[in-house]
């Protein structure tokens, strides 16, 4: 497959996940983690930017023992949490478990 035509396939997945939609003020962020802490980053970058009054990470504990380990003990929006936490304390809500 030639880059073309890689570039016009990765368009349309990028297109339909994007979905050109306008950032708005919300209640909360709800952010679906992943073992992409970029996700939880960009996230929180959107509180700071004052999107919403909190924020709230769904998950448990990163991954232990397994090829996605991160060699964390902890949800990765918590551990984000321990770079920001006196900018925006009070702010962050984690869920429990994830299903």
């Amino acid at each position: 497959m030639n880059t073309k035509k890689i570039d016009e396939l990765a368009k349309i997945i990028w297109d339909y996940h994007h979905v050109n939609h306008e950032l708005k003020k919300a209640d909360c962020i709800f952010v679906l983690c992943s073992n992409d802490v970029r996700v939880a980053e960009y996230a929180t970058g959107l509180l700071l930017k004052d999107f919403a009054p909190k924020i709230l990470f769904s998950g448990g504990s990163a991954h232990q023992n397994d090829l996605l380990a991160t060699g964390w003990d902890i949800p990765e929006g918590r551990k984000l949490l321990l770079k920001i936490n006196l900018r925006i304390q009070g702010k962050i809500l984690f869920s429990a478990k994830s299903y």
